[in-house]
């Protein structure tokens, strides 16, 4: 259902029917209503898709973040249909004889001004400052960085580079769903074209191994490396 509806229902007393009753329901109703506008019989299943997807509020999740998402959903449709161009989603991206997936800007992958951002632990403290300083300096020059951004020094860096108007591109371990959005803060930056994520594809749910931390980071040496 690419054009869908987001409902926040409360559910004031017990009843004996299912949940389905009320939703076929609804649509009905609505089906009715846009008959009377068109002017003749309409279907609810010429509007709608069959069966719905119901998440409940439980303990662990916010009422007003859940509320915040369905209010901001229109003017996150509203920015990829005004910037397309930094929302592209591309399943096989191919990187050196192999595809990944991609979302986001794909024109930061082509620009040649790509650096990859690693911490590796052979680092003395003064090696480690000087390739911050060196990173965030080239950042703010307009230079691309390339990381799946790990540590927390790493988060850090990226921290501070986007703050000086740096463009990144993200490299993660799992597949986009099929309904794939990127998180608020990542929405942000692919408006503003300065954001693309590429996966390695892996099933969603995938625990991020050390085997999987050396793939990102060698992905990412070699994004550096395509003009």
């Amino acid at each position: 259902m690419p054009d869908h509806v987001h409902l926040l229902l409360q559910v004031l007393f017990g009843s004996d029917k299912h949940l389905d009753f009320y939703i076929d329901s609804l649509k009905e109703r609505i089906a009715a209503k846009y008959s009377e506008i068109k002017g003749k019989d309409i279907l609810d299943e010429e509007i709608f898709e069959v069966g719905y997807c119901d998440k409940p509020l439980y303990d662990n999740r916010s009422l007003d973040g859940l509320f915040q998402y369905i209010r901001v959903n229109p003017h996150r449709l509203a920015m990829r249909m005004q910037f397309p161009k930094f929302f592209q989603r591309v399943r096989k991206l191919r990187i050196a004889d192999k595809d990944y997936e991609a979302y986001g800007n794909l024109f930061l992958f082509r620009n040649p001004d790509k650096e990859a951002v690693k911490i590796s632990r052979k680092f003395t403290q003064e090696e480690k400052q000087q390739k911050i300083n060196h990173w965030l300096c080239e950042a703010a020059r307009g230079t691309i960085l390339v990381s799946p951004f790990i540590s927390r020094e790493e988060k850090e860096i990226r921290k501070e580079a986007e703050n000086l108007g740096a463009k990144i591109i993200l490299i993660t371990h799992e597949a986009f769903p099929d309904r794939f959005k990127p998180s608020a803060h990542d929405f942000d930056l692919c408006t503003e074209g300065r954001l693309l994520i590429i996966s390695l594809g892996l099933p969603v749910g995938t625990s991020l191994s050390r085997q999987h931390c050396l793939q990102m980071n060698t992905l990412a040496e070699i994004i550096c490396m395509q003009t």
